[in-house]
This record gives structure tokens, C-alpha cells and sequence, in this order.
């Protein structure tokens, strides 16, 4: 019977052991751990290629092949289009950055174009706030973080205070808004390539459907999907866009993206101030239930 001599780190013994009853150990060793044998193989594979060959695994539930305690925020953004013309003018430039910075927004860079005047900064967190005219008698104000260095919570105060400092500036009365928009993105850690959790566990397709396509290997893919404005007991109407694929540079990282447009106008009466925290706040917990939901249901078969 063959053998295979070990020595220990630890031991100064030897220890011999028939090459069967090693196999069987290392079996155990790779079941009681749960390796799944594919990430294995990618092991000795060019980096964020999805293998298409046949492969023996473990099987695992969606939840523990994308660990939801992972979660990490890229990207927060919302803005309002608004029915008022607007002007790149110096001296109101200005005004509103003083509002901003009496609100507590300190930025380092400005960029001023005839249709637009943008502020930004990259500490404490990247943060943006743009005013334009996309269109005659149209303006807008638009906030983004990405990636930001903070949570939502914290992007939702920042974005307050940018609008405080508009209508500080802009001072019309009453606002009739035209349309509001809202994302936010997520990167999730998958065990393997994230576009086979996506190919194979989610949509249970086989690896094999490629190879119609030639014989390259499939670097990465994704799922989008676009929802029209829905009437809901108790909520505005607001369109909602997913897209969900495997991160190029980062093969075992899933992005998701999760953005909303209510496109229904509302006027926004004197006084009262736009509300970037209820909005947020409902795009949020939709993207870290409904579509987590969605993301880890697995397909029977």
C-alpha cells in the first residue's frame, strides 16, 4: 500500500499514513469548512474570469454566498428639477456658498460654467452640490457623495443643508418642483465570482448557456431592470431602476444600484422645506429588504 510520510509543525514526530486514508481526511477537512471547490479552481485561474467548465461543489444557501453584514455604501445622490430659470451670476454664487458654509458646508473647489456652478470637496467625505439649468426656465440642484466616508444618515443631514442653503439663496416663496431622483449603491462580498452567483444560484442557468457565445471566457455581467411609476395606498408614485452585476475590478464584489424618480410635480408652499430624509430613507430600507430579498432568493432547481 502506498504511504505518505507528514511531519507536524508542532511535533517532532512522524506520522505515516496511507495516501487513501489522507484523501478521505482532506475530504472531511474541505466539508467540515465548507470550501466551495470552485473557489479553488479560480485559484489557479487568470483573476475575475468565470470559469463556464463544469464544476463539483458544496452546496450553499444565497445567504451565506453573499454575506449581507458586508454591505458597504458607494454611492448616495439625490436631486430635485425645479420649474425657475436660472443664471450663473457671481455674486449670488457666492451668497449661496456663504449659506452653505453657515449651514456647516465647507467645500475646497468650485467650478463655474454659464448653465452650471458646482461646489466640492473630498474631506471629511466626498461630497458634491451642483445648481444648473438643464433647459430653459428649468433648474436644479443636485447632491451627491460617492464614495462617501459616512452613512446615510449623515449624507441625509448634509443634503438638508444644502437645500436649507438654496432656498436661503432663492428665495421664490413657493417651489414647484418637476421632478425628484434618489440612488444609492451597494457592494456586497460573494464567496465566488459574483456574476456566477448571479448566473448560476440566483437564476439556476447553467455555465454551459456561454459557450453559444465562443469560446472567451465571461468577465463579468449583471441584471437590470426598470419599473414604471406605480400607485401605492399611502405613497408617491415613483419609478424605480435596479441594476445588479459583478464588480470588473473586483470580481467577488456584487454591486447594486437602487435608484428612484418620482416624476409626479408638487408644489412646495412658502415656508415649507424639501425633504430629502423621507425620500432617502424610503430608497434605502427598499434596496436592504425588497431587493436584498430578491437578491438572495435563490431559483428551485
Amino acid at each position: 500500500m502506498a504511504t505518505t510520510v507528514l511531519s507536524t509543525r508542532w511535533g517532532r514526530h512522524l506520522t505515516t499514513i496511507s495516501r487513501a486514508d489522507l484523501k478521505v481526511r482532506i475530504l472531511l477537512i474541505i466539508n467540515l469548512f465548507g470550501v466551495y471547490f470552485s473557489d479553488i479552481l479560480l485559484l489557479f485561474q487568470p483573476e475575475g474570469l468565470y470559469n463556464m467548465s463544469n464544476r463539483l461543489h458544496i452546496q450553499r444557501s444565497p445567504m451565506d454566498a453573499i454575506n449581507r453584514q458586508s454591505r458597504t455604501s458607494v454611492h448616495f445622490s439625490i436631486n430635485y428639477a425645479i420649474a425657475s430659470g436660472w443664471a450663473s451670476d457671481k455674486a449670488v454664487n457666492v451668497d449661496f456658498q456663504k449659506a452653505l458654509l453657515g449651514n456647516g458646508l465647507e467645500f475646497s473647489q468650485t467650478n463655474t460654467t454659464p448653465r452650471s456652478f458646482t461646489l466640492s470637496r473630498t474631506q471629511p467625505s466626498h461630497l458634491q452640490v451642483k445648481l444648473e439649468s438643464p433647459a430653459p426656465q428649468v433648474s436644479g440642484i443636485h447632491i451627491v457623495s460617492a464614495p462617501p466616508a459616512y452613512d446615510l444618515e449623515m449624507f441625509i443631514h448634509e443634503a438638508s443643508a444644502a437645500t436649507d442653503a438654496y432656498q436661503q439663496t432663492y428665495r421664490t416663496g413657493q417651489y414647484q418642483v418637476i421632478r425628484c431622483a434618489a440612488k444609492i449603491q451597494h457592494l456586497y462580498s460573494s464567496q465566488a465570482h459574483a456574476f456566477k452567483y448571479l448566473w448560476e444560484t440566483r437564476l439556476g442557468q447553467s455555465p454551459e448557456d456561454f459557450r453559444c457565445l465562443g469560446p472567451r471566457p465571461v468577465a463579468g455581467g449583471g441584471l437590470r431592470f426598470v419599473m414604471p411609476p406605480h400607485e401605492t395606498a399611502g405613497q408617491e408614485p415613483c419609478s424605480i431602476e435596479l441594476r445588479i452585476e459583478s464588480l470588473f475590478r473586483e470580481p467577488r464584489k456584487l454591486l447594486v444600484e437602487t435608484g428612484f424618480v418620482w416624476p409626479k410635480p408638487f408644489l412646495l408652499p412658502q415656508g415649507e422645506k424639501f425633504d430629502p430624509a423621507g425620500r432617502l430613507t424610503t430608497l434605502e430600507q427598499y434596496a436592504t429588504n425588497e431587493v436584498w430579498e430578491f437578491l438572495t432568493q435563490a431559483k428551485d432547481g
